[in-house]
């Protein structure tokens, strides 16, 4: 690189100078390896598990769970994918997990079959659950789960149920993940019949040397260099390819005794280093986006570039990145990155002020060309840009924070439409950190309530009654009022005043008022009818929660309330009234869809 000394400089976010020379012109001296390959190399007992497992699924028609743990670089994608190219006849839907944001918890089920199966983003578990095993009826079905030690807890749960449920299906689940999965899910794939788990280490010596003379028989590296880069690689099989590659592509400018990188990381970051400028701007702006980045968003974040396609043949040449097969958004050609250390080091070269204007930049392509469908994703990045630029410069811009809180509060209760609270709460939350109004704060403090956090729906209900009373709003004010009288109720078993706050909240109560507050109020009145043995006044309240319910049309509400009324018949051990009421409820909840419903009402049949 060819430079000019500038002298010091003052940089946003330092507040000492740095000194700056300015780039004039860069020498590619090297010559471009349009590929490296071997064959997979020490990994024949493992790749012999997995056909043996798939043989055994395909004979005895029932699922089985397959974990390879690795760290990165050490050949998990690769042992994978060999098994795949294995199998005839069978159906492999693949699907990642990404590194961010909330409320994208079924993203890989829904980028596995969004095509195959139809299932979208936001579609019920239980219809993606009959979908997937709708796909293995024909033939057998192979799903490969990437990076699930991102995972939340709910798609974890899910994959664990498909292996332990799904019965007279062949289907074999293949989940990729780092060790550090066993650290928040310590009993992943424990105490089940069907689970397995390969963990792979780093290449011995003599598999690492046969990997090595694999890779430089096609460059010209001699045979003497093998040593010094098995010393460095330690075995691992992504170090080893992208030091032979760094070697032969600095054509003997660049050696391992002279100062070669020694560590992975440090190895990509010089390969991206070494790249001409405008294919250095475009793989940092493309790992901003993902693992898997469209072109048309990246001509969106480049403007100074006349085009981009040059540049992007020239990384696939690279090997940096690869061709999408499918892209998730219609018209868009998609690629994604050969290894996500090597997305994870292109973004760390970033600058702040850089990721917060592109993050910001991305998140208005994917308003335009994803509209709402993408909006989780869309409401990590204005949050990320937020967050940079408060970091940055001690606050965030008002429409930047405006434009956030609204996609995440939006987020937000799509998490509490799909029951995801704890994600929901986390949305919720942060939206009133940008940008606090009332709604917001109910809106978090209702997340809590769903979660059983009694002691912070305490806390912020009461500030939101107050808010709601000095901006006069009476819906807001009767919702928090039920929700401190179940916090009286089940808390503090205080019945004189939780009896005091559900009458108020009924009393203030307008007619556009949600449905669920009229009946929270309610349900507060029939506990504590229950709790002091007075049946008659409890089944009052339940037929006034039950009639409230079916006029709004809230088969779940209505579902809930007809429980209700068998346990009470239950109670009463009158059991001919309750199992036609216990039918009817499982008609509902199955109608409304709701899991937690669904669950009582079953609970209900049980005890029956």
């Amino acid at each position: 690189i060819e430079v000019e000394d500038v002298g010091p400089v003052q940089v946003r976010g330092r507040e000492e100078p740095i000194w700056a020379w300015r780039a004039l012109s860069a020498y590619d001296r090297g010559t471009r390896i349009s590929t490296l390959q071997a064959s997979l190399v020490g990994r024949d007992i493992e790749l012999s598990l997995l056909e043996n497992t798939y043989t055994r699924v395909v004979r005895d028609r029932r699922a089985h769970l397959v974990t390879i743990f690795g760290e990165p670089g050490v050949g998990k994608s690769r042992l994978a994918r060999e098994f795949l190219d294995t199998l005839e006849g069978a159906t492999v839907l693949q699907g990642r997990c990404l590194p961010y944001g909330e409320g994208i918890t079924y993203w890989p089920l829904a980028e596995m079959v969004k095509v195959s199966a139809g299932i979208h983003d936001d579609e019920p578990v239980r219809e993606a659950f009959d979908k997937l095993r709708a796909l293995a009826e024909p033939q057998p079905l192979v799903l490969v789960f990437e990076d699930i030690h991102w995972a939340e807890e709910p798609l974890l749960e899910l994959i664990e149920h498909l292996a332990e449920y799904v019965r007279d299906a062949p289907l074999i689940i293949i989940a990729l993940a780092r060790p550090e999965l066993l650290e928040v899910r310590p009993s992943w794939g424990g105490g089940r019949l069907r689970s397995a788990a390969i963990e792979l280490e780093p290449l011995g010596d003599a598999e690492a040397e046969q990997l090595i003379d694999a890779l430089i028989a096609g460059t010209t590296l001699g045979q003497e260099c093998r040593a010094e880069i098995l010393d460095v690689t330690e075995g691992n099989p992504l170090f080893v390819e992208e030091t032979v590659r760094m070697l032969a592509e600095s054509d003997g400018a660049m050696s391992i005794a002279t100062g070669m990188p020694n560590t992975l990381q440090a190895l990509i970051a010089a390969r991206i280093d070494r790249l001409p400028a405008a294919e250095k701007r475009l793989i940092q702006r493309a790992a901003l986006i993902g693992r898997i980045f469209w072109e048309g968003a990246l001509t969106h974040l480049s403007p100074e570039l006349d085009e981009i396609s040059p540049q992007l043949e020239s990384l696939v040449m690279r090997e940096l990145v690869l061709p999408e097969t499918r892209s998730s958004i219609s018209g868009e050609r998609a690629y994604k990155f050969k290894h996500v250390l090597i997305r994870e080091v292109a973004y760390g070269g970033l600058s702040k002020s850089a990721r917060a204007a592109q993050h910001a930049r991305f998140a208005a392509w994917l308003r335009e060309r994803a509209g709402e469908e993408l909006l989780e994703i869309r409401a990590f990045h204005l949050d990320r840009a937020s967050s940079l630029l408060a970091e940055l410069d001690g606050s965030t811009p008002a429409d930047l924070a405006v434009e956030a809180a609204e996609a995440l509060e939006a987020a937000g209760r799509r998490s509490m439409a799909r029951e995801s609270f704890t994600t929901a709460r986390k949305l919720f939350l942060r939206s009133v950190e940008l940008e606090p109004n009332v709604q917001r704060r109910w809106s978090a403090a209702r997340a809590a309530q769903r979660l059983g956090d009694m002691q912070a729906v305490a806390v912020e209900m009461e500030k939101v009654r107050g808010l709601a009373v000095e901006q006069g709003s009476k819906k807001l004010e009767a919702t928090a009022l039920a929700a401190l009288a179940e916090v009286a109720l089940y808390t503090q078993a205080d019945l004189p005043r939780a009896k005091e706050l559900a009458t108020q909240a009924l009393e203030i109560l307008p007619d556009d008022a949600p449905i669920g507050a009229k009946i929270e109020a309610l349900n507060v009145r029939v506990q504590i009818a229950n709790w002091i043995g007075d049946h008659e006044t409890a089944e009052k309240y339940l037929r006034h929660v039950l009639e409230a319910a079916h006029d709004a049309g809230r088969k779940d509400l209505e579902a809930s309330a007809i429980q209700g009324l068998a346990s009470l018949y239950i109670t009463k051990l009158d059991l001919d009234a309750a199992r036609p009421l216990l039918e009817r409820g499982r008609e509902l909840a199955e109608e409304s869809d709701g899991v937690l419903v669904k669950a009582a009402v079953l609970e209900r049949c049980g005890n029956l």
